[in-house]
């Protein structure tokens, strides 16, 4: 049952409403909506072990969705002028994604991250299949499709996913959580590489944020 909700629910819900939000609005809004995720983690422990946020939770929390507001925005919070749609989808995303990474931990340490994440995997496709047998695809099939195709489901899903439940299987969900926010953080690295692309004070001022709370959130 745990591997059900977690595949069906979890991985399934975090992909699909990630890009759904992606669709109607743009990645940068998605992104942010989605790091709501560590709050909605430290409150589900909150609640669980019935005690107050303690300040360093509270600390990092707020650094990393800051930081990741900062990075995606540029400083413009005008930007993120959001339809209905993408704010339901957006926070749609960020409850699945709290719960694909408190719901398999237990599995994990069993079982390990490849064959959680290669079981959840199969049973989110196995609810979307009815749903793709019954839609008409568009789109042109050639090989720079192909391939970018290939990097989303190897790099984008496979790889990220064993690597990030594979870690907070050893670390607290409400730390591996806010330790993700690097992702970002490395899409501007990546960008700056391969693009060339320059960035100014907000994108420098949201790394050094999600780098003081990951650092923090390592501190026992």
């Amino acid at each position: 049952m745990r591997l059900i909700i977690f595949g069906c629910l979890g991985m399934l819900g975090k992909q699909y409403c990630y890009f759904a939000c992606i669709k109607v609005s743009n990645a940068a809004a998605a992104t942010v909506l989605e790091y709501i995720m560590p709050v909605l983690i430290i409150m589900w422990y909150c609640m669980r072990e019935k005690r107050l946020p303690r300040g360093k939770e509270v600390f990092c929390a707020v650094f990393a969705i800051v930081g990741t507001v900062l990075i995606a925005t540029a400083g413009d919070l005008t930007s993120l002028a959001l339809p209905p749609e993408a704010l339901f989808w957006g926070l749609l995303s960020a409850f699945a994604c709290a719960l694909y990474t408190i719901s398999p931990v237990g599995l994990i340490l069993k079982y390990s991250a490849p064959v959680v994440v290669g079981w959840g995997m199969f049973l989110g496709s196995l609810v979307l299949m009815p749903v793709t047998l019954m839609t008409t695809f568009t789109g042109v099939v050639d090989t720079n499709t192909l391939l970018a195709f290939a990097y989303v489901v190897v790099f984008g899903t496979i790889l990220s996913f064993v690597f990030y439940l594979g870690g907070v299987a050893y670390v607290s969900p409400s730390r591996g959580s806010i330790i993700s926010a690097l992702e970002p953080v490395s899409s501007v690295i990546f960008s700056f590489l391969l693009f060339s692309m320059t960035f100014g004070m907000y994108e420098l001022t949201g790394m050094a944020l999600i780098i003081i709370a990951t650092v923090v959130a390592g501190i026992k």
